[in-house]
């Protein structure tokens, strides 16, 4: 985990003027979304890394941009899972774009009735999570 963590630091030290998008695709520009989507996904797993989580979502977020993205090592619902304990841990984040991410990685529309938190195998994965931390 070396390519994101500068990156984050540098927009966390500086919102104003660190665009973290375009920072974000340079990366991806010579390999492509699995490393740093994988990465990313470290990140929301480490408890040690709150401070980071809103980027690492905002980057999950960004590589669906036109087509959905599964992060490597896990699958769609993984990910749901993942992100939605990374709110129940810090209610500071941004529902919204857990709910951006979570309904294009689920494949139902975004004014879906669909709710992670009542979705079993969701709930199950969230569970199992908890324990392994």
């Amino acid at each position: 985990m070396t390519r994101l963590l500068p990156l984050f630091e540098a927009e966390l030290a500086d919102p104003d003027n660190f665009e973290l998008y375009e920072a974000v695709e340079e990366l991806v520009q010579p390999t492509n979304w699995e490393p740093v989507l994988a990465e990313a996904m470290r990140v929301l797993a480490s408890s040690g890394l709150r401070r980071f989580w809103h980027q690492a979502m905002c980057v999950v977020f960004w590589s669906s941009h036109g087509e959905v993205r599964i992060p490597p090592g896990g699958d769609a619902l993984d990910c749901v899972a993942r992100l939605y304990l990374c709110l129940e841990r810090d209610p500071g984040l941004d529902e919204n774009l857990v709910w951006s991410i979570a309904h294009q990685l689920k494949g139902v529309g975004y004014l879906s009735a669909w709710n992670p938190l009542l979705d079993r195998e969701v709930v199950m994965r969230m569970a199992v999570m908890r324990m392994a931390q």
